[in-house]
């Protein structure tokens, strides 16, 4: 795990079963972790809180509620397609969407990175909606879908702003009664904005770590900006941050490349919704303009909406060119290229980055603690741990310790006794009065020798 995750995980679990976090705050909207020094989003939290009191907390499910917002993303952004350009576009959408390297990566991590995807989706199609039924329930939802995406992920504060500024004048010029749809569009992102204030005094820090806007110059206002749109990182380097790349496979792959900006030109030619995908080409280029405002260089584990608009022009470009001659056997040669791009990334990903980059992921103990449950209930003994090797896990151990274990896990060290009926979790070998009863891996599972 990441330190974020851990903390996530925890603070959900406490959340479940006590309606306070680690700060002891009852039903707190931000939440405060990582020792007081990083706010949490709700959204992520009590989707995960929610999700654990249903299905009980662990690891798995943990990362699993990550795994379901891919998956509710992946249909949206179908539905987007199929309802632009009919049944093939959302199933090559949706090929094109399950291919992204960030997206694959992402959904294996409990973090908030991926939520932006799913709620800009679902801003997308009720925009979509509203044009073509023309009724204002779908610029109501629009407004509310993007603003719970402001409490999903603290980037979208910076992010928001100039699709809500698209939005308007979007919904402004294609309907005959000019101010109707951006006034219900404002009503239902209105709650969310006027709430910022309020929240930003009760929650020092939440928004935006303290940052304060001001007067930049231009350079120094646009280099995050343009750094955002940087083919190499977009296709090859990826992000900074060696959890959220590999490194050498980008935010997309590299052989759909010709595809996007294939998409781009067509776009300005296709006539049906032609207004939607300039939409979606704004909201694409603009939408990191407030990043200069935030220092946010190479980051694109922040840019995880430029998912459903890359995804989008990609899949116009491929029906288009089905169109022309020759257009079948062009459409195999990239798909070809792109099974052999998603291979190799797949291959790099599972195999290769895990092995280099282990250092910076805390030890996978899920098992262990897992383990040390379910022995210490079957033999109906009490559970302890090396104090020590407790503390150096920061913020894994209490996630274990919350998720599988319903009284805190007993601590123990070097010279106490170990009470009789209890079973101690350590690397340590060979302690006095103690049987070892099993290992797994480096951990030993000691008990008393009376016990046997």
């Amino acid at each position: 795990m990441t330190t974020d995750e851990p903390a996530i995980g925890y603070n959900a679990i406490l959340l479940e079963k006590t309606l306070h976090d680690e700060t002891g705050r009852f039903l707190p909207i931000y939440i405060l972790t990582n020792n007081n020094s990083s706010w949490k989003q709700p959204v992520t939290v009590y989707l995960t809180a929610i999700f654990f009191k249903i299905f009980g907390a662990s690891l798995f499910n943990l990362k699993f509620v990550s795994v379901l917002i891919a998956v509710f993303s992946l249909v949206l952004i179908i539905l987007i397609n199929y309802y632009l350009l009919g049944e093939k576009a959302g199933i090559i959408a949706g090929l094109i969407y399950l291919s992204t390297p960030t997206v694959l990566m992402h959904s294996h991590l409990a973090q908030e990175n991926i939520y932006p995807i799913l709620f800009v989706s679902a801003w997308l199609i009720f925009v979509l909606l509203s044009e073509k039924k023309k009724k204002i329930i779908f610029s109501v939802m629009a407004g509310i879908s993007l603003g719970l995406g402001i409490f999903c992920y603290k980037g979208m504060h910076a992010l928001t702003p100039p699709l809500i500024l698209i939005t308007v004048i979007y919904f402004y010029l294609i309907n005959k009664h000019k101010l109707k749809h951006s006034a219900y569009f404002i009503l239902g992102i209105a709650p969310f904005i006027l709430v910022l204030p309020w929240l930003n005094v009760h929650y020092a820090g939440s928004l935006s770590d303290n940052l304060k806007i001001s007067l930049l110059k231009y350079y120094e206002f646009f280099y995050p900006y343009v750094s955002s749109f940087d083919l190499s990182a977009l296709f090859i380097k990826g992000d900074t941050t060696v959890w959220h790349s590999t490194g050498i496979h980008g935010v997309f792959l590299l052989s759909t490349l010709p595809l996007f900006i294939v998409g781009l030109i067509q776009s300005a030619k296709e006539k049906t919704h032609q207004r939607f995908y300039l939409l979606l080409l704004l909201s694409f280029l603009l939408c990191p303009l407030l990043y200069g405002q935030v220092g946010s260089f190479y980051r694109f584990s922040r840019l995880l909406i430029f998912v459903p608009f890359y995804v989008s022009f990609c899949t116009l470009s491929i029906i288009n060119i089905q169109k022309i001659k020759w257009g079948k056997y062009i459409t195999f040669v990239f798909v070809v290229l792109t099974i052999l791009n998603f291979l190799d990334f797949t291959k790099y990903y599972w195999y290769i980055y895990p092995q280099l980059n282990r250092q910076n992921f805390s030890e996978n103990n899920d098992n262990r603690y897992m383990l040390l449950a379910k022995t210490a209930k079957e033999k109906k003994l009490t559970p302890y741990v090396y104090i020590e090797e407790f503390a150096s896990q920061g913020d894994d151990s209490r996630f274990y310790e919350a998720a599988y274990f319903k009284n805190k896990l007993g601590k123990w060290k070097p010279g106490d006794t170990l009470p009789k009926d209890s079973l101690l979790m350590t690397k340590l070998k060979f302690q006095k009065d103690m049987t070892t009863i099993f290992t797994n891996g480096d951990y030993n599972y000691l008990t008393n020798e009376s016990i046997k």
